[in-house]
């Protein structure tokens, strides 16, 4: 067994298990069909004061297995938490994770 295949092994027991650190979601390329996926899902929350001006900002992203979702593009939908999010960006890591920038308002919304 490679090393690259040990690596994924462990992503599926470890990092996307949904009993640890892994949500159940579901990916649907634009155009295409819904498929059960497991992702780690973060809404890091920002806020920044610049002088008196507060911006708050939610930035949604989503964990993905590279294997498993390997057609992932912008324009795609990713529902978690009967949340329906949009792909803005999608972000390979080089160590079999993808990253996937989300909105909730749509890619021409925010």
């Amino acid at each position: 067994m490679s090393l690259l295949d040990i690596i994924d092994n462990d992503l599926d027991a470890v990092y996307f298990n949904t009993d640890d650190f892994a949500k159940d979601a579901t990916w649907t390329p634009d155009g295409g069909s819904a498929t059960a996926i497991k992702v780690i899902f973060d809404d890091e929350y920002t806020g920044t004061n610049i002088g008196t001006g507060e911006i708050d900002n939610a930035d949604p992203m989503v964990r993905i297995k590279s294997s498993t979702v390997s057609a992932v593009s912008q324009g795609d939908t990713i529902i978690v938490d009967t949340v329906t999010y949009y792909v803005k960006s999608v972000q390979p890591d080089g160590t079999g994770v993808t990253i996937a920038q989300l909105s909730s308002k749509g890619l021409n919304n925010g």
